[in-house]
């Protein structure tokens, strides 16, 4: 007797296979670990005459197109914050925060919310690795090294100028500094554009306002990109057109997370369709096809 091949409902068109913590935890260790590593082949991981001054030039460009833009605040804000008790808050919140939030709302999403987790994953590794194309194409010195000494410090460059920026990290003994061994040798201190701080706090706003009910946790999910704004900007490591970048490739990676799903829902409506009534092992093959390739990115 012919086993009859039975289309998908339309509500089934979305494939969703159980979520393994297993996958997903491999796959992010995959992502991050290539991040980490081409994002420290760039910049400052290869220090030498050239690519210090190359860094020093490209942060003298966004100065100037700051200045034309007329948000060259940097320093106002940074000294606005001086000599107050948030400086070590901020450079505490600018140490860690970036990554345990966006740790505990990839892990709130699988847990509360598995239906929506693929896509919004998909979205951060898609800014992650758009994040890494930055650094490679642009080193650039942050505002706390440009009158900064030193191995990454612009006081070594063939051009100096004074833009007055303290290095917090350094200057106020906090728990880490760049200066530490560990992080010296493998932080790459030209990845600053784009801001993936901002692009990954903006990303956990994101994901909290519109998965969430809890009026209370959005707001607090809102103000995280906020605070995530000024510690950067008042520990001098970044620029506010580093913060625009991280806002630019995080829509092009929420973009491009959307894209990719669309186009795995496509294939798997147009399969269903085409499969022919009695077509059984052939039509249900290409559907696990589909089903496999399309599930580490489908929401």
């Amino acid at each position: 007797m012919a086993t009859v091949y039975r289309a998908p409902e339309a509500q089934s068109f979305r494939p969703h296979r159980p979520l393994s913590w297993k996958r997903e935890f491999v796959l992010v260790a995959i992502v991050y670990g290539t991040y980490s590593i081409v994002r420290n082949q760039f910049g400052s991981a290869r220090i030498d005459t050239g690519s210090r001054e190359s860094a020093f030039r490209n942060a003298v460009r966004v100065i100037d197109l700051e200045r034309t833009m007329r948000i060259f605040h940097e320093l106002s804000v940074q000294q606005f914050f001086l000599d107050t008790p948030a400086i070590p808050f901020f450079n505490l919140y600018y140490g860690i925060a970036h990554f345990l939030v966006t740790v505990a709302v990839l892990l709130w999403l699988l847990i509360k919310r598995p239906t929506n987790f693929r896509r919004w994953r998909s979205a951060l590794l898609l800014t992650t690795v758009l994040g890494v194309v930055g650094y490679s194409a642009l080193p650039l010195m942050p505002p706390r090294l440009l009158n900064a000494g030193g191995r990454y410090g612009s006081a070594t460059t063939a051009e100096v100028a004074d833009y007055r920026f303290t290095d917090t990290l350094r200057s106020d003994d906090g728990a880490w500094s760049f200066d530490s061994g560990p992080v010296d040798q493998l932080s790459n201190q030209y990845a600053a554009m784009p801001s993936l701080h901002v692009a990954w706090s903006a990303w956990c706003a994101c994901v909290i306002i519109a998965c969430s009910r809890r009026r209370r946790l959005r707001w607090l999910a809102l103000a995280h990109p906020i605070v995530t704004l000024i510690a950067i900007v008042s520990t001098a490591n970044h620029f506010f057109l580093d913060a625009i970048g991280g806002l630019a490739v995080l829509a092009l990676g929420c973009l491009g997370a959307l894209a990719i799903e669309r186009t795995a829902t496509w294939r798997h409506r147009r399969l269903a369709s085409n499969a022919p009534t009695g077509s059984t092992s052939a039509a249900h093959t290409a559907a696990a096809s589909v089903l496999t390739t399309s599930e580490l990115v489908d929401a």
